[in-house]
């Protein structure tokens, strides 16, 4: 992993359950920086999971990555990323404070500087969702699962 992760702050707390599914999650801060952290978070944590599977890997950090610019740039005022393995497939998950769902795979505009987000999501997680969240707002999930 890259030395220039290694001055922020981790924060991400893995749990284990007796069928040996892993989980974890972080609150992240409201600012640029929130994209970066929260892979750096996951990926530390995959690495403490023992996930070797690079195109995976590289599939969850993208995901991470949209998700997270999604819910800190429309999501209100608290954005937490949850992240889980079970049997080599992970998902993610963005929870959001914002009642407003997201947008689907509609770009308007292909030059614009953004609006692709979903679309990268739809295209590179095997699944992904929104739900309603019961104390407001919502989460945004998408799983990735080993190519075989």
């Amino acid at each position: 992993m890259s030395s220039e992760f290694d001055s922020e702050p981790r924060n991400a707390a893995p749990q284990t359950t007796s069928t040996g599914r892993f989980s974890g999650e972080f609150e992240l801060p409201l600012d640029p920086q929130a994209a970066r952290l929260a892979r750096r978070n996951v990926c530390d944590l995959l690495d403490s999971w023992h996930l070797e599977d690079e195109l995976v890997r590289y599939d969850v950090a993208l995901v991470t990555s949209e998700l997270v610019t999604n819910a800190i740039r429309h999501g209100g005022d608290k954005v937490t990323m949850h992240v889980a393995i079970d049997h080599d497939t992970v998902t993610v998950a963005v929870e959001d404070r914002a009642d407003v769902m997201p947008l689907t795979l509609h770009v308007a505009d292909p030059l614009a500087e953004s609006g692709r987000g979903l679309a990268i999501v739809a295209a590179v997680a095997d699944d992904w969702g929104v739900e309603p969240l019961k104390s407001g707002g919502k989460k945004v999930w998408a799983r990735i699962a080993p190519r075989s």
